[in-house]
């Protein structure tokens, strides 16, 4: 009895000793972001967010890859979440502006997403969120699917119809584990490649589509005052000057922006 009660002392020491040096790797990296604002050149002074979805996309994956032991992937990416999310709002505080269910299940997704510290506005419309986003580079869109029962249009027509857009689609969840519920991320932060990439175009006829051939996917369709508009995810990151020159200049089209995908199986 005596020994077991000392492995079990022993045991909780470990333990403590493994928390401790997770808190201190933890404040050392806080301590590293003033030097990170000057490096991004983010910041309130500089009036520019912090988000770096393709970034993010790189560190989740690359948990994937070296996860071992009982302990559930799940928590690990929902850690994982409320790090970046703390440490992006340490960098340039940013806002989420959801729609697109009821308030609880917002409130569970966003929660998961962008962490317990960033402020959660919910709104009546997914053209709201829009808005938001358009006008405040700190605006963060999550749009929750379905949408379509509480917009006039289908939200990404709202978008793509944008004059001198400054919002883009730049993330889709569920990304690591593949939980919760599907939904789209909406902000002014750059949409950069990750290592495999959706890219997102709206298409005004069925033949640009196909002339993307098998890396072009029809995700949604809609008509808006008799033109058709085509959602097409297309495989691979491109920049709009990509997709000129890879379809020519007379293929017509709105550049969406993108997101990055998990990829299974990875090594």
């Amino acid at each position: 009895m005596a020994d077991e009660q000392a492995e079990l002392a022993r045991l909780r020491s470990e333990i403590d000793r493994v928390d401790r040096s997770m808190h201190e790797l933890l404040m050392e990296r806080g301590r590293m972001i003033s030097a990170l604002q000057a490096a991004k050149g983010v910041g309130a002074a500089k009036g520019s967010g912090a988000m770096r979805p393709a970034r993010e996309a790189r560190m989740m994956r690359a948990i994937q890859n070296r996860h071992q032991g009982p302990f559930p992937l799940g928590a690990v990416e929902r850690i994982w979440r409320e790090i970046i999310a703390a440490f992006t709002q340490l960098q340039a505080q940013f806002e989420v502006y959801a729609a697109g269910s009821d308030q609880a299940a917002l409130a569970e997704s966003a929660s998961f997403y962008f962490g317990v510290s960033s402020p959660v506005h919910y709104l009546a419309t997914a053209e709201e969120v829009l808005t938001k986003v358009q006008n405040d580079i700190h605006a963060v869109g999550f749009l929750l699917e379905p949408v379509a029962q509480i917009s006039k249009m289908p939200w990404w027509t709202n978008l793509a119809l944008t004059e001198n857009r400054n919002a883009r689609i730049v993330a889709h969840y569920p990304f690591l584990t593949g939980d919760g519920d599907a939904s789209w991320i909406v902000s002014q932060a750059p949409f950069e490649p990750s290592g495999d990439d959706c890219t997102l175009l709206v298409l005004r006829d069925e033949n640009d589509v196909a002339a993307f051939g098998c890396d072009a996917t029809e995700l949604d369709r809609a008509s808006v005052d008799g033109k058709l508009l085509i959602l097409t995810g297309i495989d691979g990151y491109f920049t709009s000057e990509d997709i000129v020159a890879r379809s020519g200049a007379e293929t017509k089209y709105e550049y969406l922006g993108g997101y990055a995908r998990i990829s299974e199986g990875r090594d």
